[in-house]
């Protein structure tokens, strides 16, 4: 009889004791999933912000080689301009001299 309170006894703290085993790792495993669920959303946004990020990216190249292209006919047509300047300029001076 006092063998067997002895057990059940330690049975019951043996109970105890992996019950309290169970809801700390019941806990852990919610701290975890909390964890997780935080940084797949941080992944989520952190993917959309360099989607973002590429697509300004792309537009500000497709910017750039467009004023690229509009800066060399700028320059073709300021070369144009100079030639018809210096025509000008030996024409004058040719008049002058007559």
């Amino acid at each position: 009889m006092k063998k067997l309170k002895e057990k059940k006894t330690l049975l019951a703290a043996a109970l105890k004791d992996i019950n309290f085993d169970i809801r700390t790792l019941q806990r852990d495993r919610r701290q975890l999933e909390f964890t997780l669920r935080d940084t797949s959303q941080n992944i989520d946004m952190t993917r959309t912000k360099e989607a973002s990020l590429r697509n300004k990216l792309s537009n500000m190249i497709t910017k750039e080689s467009s004023l690229s292209d509009k800066k060399e006919k700028v320059k073709q047509d300021l070369a144009k301009l100079k030639q018809k300047i210096d025509k000008v300029s030996k024409i004058r001076r040719d008049l002058k001299e007559v």
